[in-house]
């Protein structure tokens, strides 16, 4: 993981692989901005807001293999991606603007199950804000709030992957 104020924002992952079955070999790198200070902030919510910074960008290693093998399903309930990211550029595809919205939203799911109410409240608004108005992503709250309805009422040997198709059924009819 770098972390760097020269990221100016910008959080990465790249995963590096090689070819080579006998010595397979794979590592993934991190970029993220320092950790967040937020003077006005208990602990607890100026710790949430970092962990989120590093874990959805280490969640696309999990939300982007699970999302392919969908792939299909995500285009056609997204055929018109820029109504769910308001033409955002760096998200010129459905399966991109797909992989931010579920990504961002499990860290919620994460949060809920980590944190106390009041600091789950915090970090979730802020999530639905931050994604939708600063990064245009301008139905997150509806997909966030859907997916953690799911959650909450999943059967307990349901995974958050198991969530994946009534996800997608739910944004067909968006």
């Amino acid at each position: 993981m770098i972390l760097s104020p020269l990221t100016g924002g910008y959080h990465f992952a790249q995963s590096v692989r090689t070819a080579n079955k006998k010595k397979d070999f794979m590592q993934t790198i991190i970029y993220v901005n320092p950790p967040f200070k937020g003077e006005d902030l208990d602990s607890v919510k100026i710790s949430a807001l970092n962990t989120r910074s590093v874990f959805t960008e280490i969640d696309h290693s999990y939300v982007n293999p699970i999302a392919e093998d969908f792939k299909k399903d995500i285009r056609n309930a997204m055929q018109n991606f820029k109504k769910w990211n308001n033409g955002n550029s760096g998200y010129p595809n459905p399966m991109l603007t797909f992989y931010e919205y579920m990504t961002w939203s499990v860290f919620n799911l994460y949060a809920w199950d980590t944190y106390d109410r009041d600091a789950f409240e915090y970090i979730n608004q802020n999530t639905e804000n931050n994604m939708m108005e600063n990064r245009r992503f301008i139905k997150f709250r509806e997909f966030n709030r859907q997916l953690l309805h799911l959650y909450q009422n999943k059967i307990k040997t349901q995974t958050i992957a198991d969530l994946f198709p009534q996800m997608i059924t739910w944004m067909e009819n968006q």
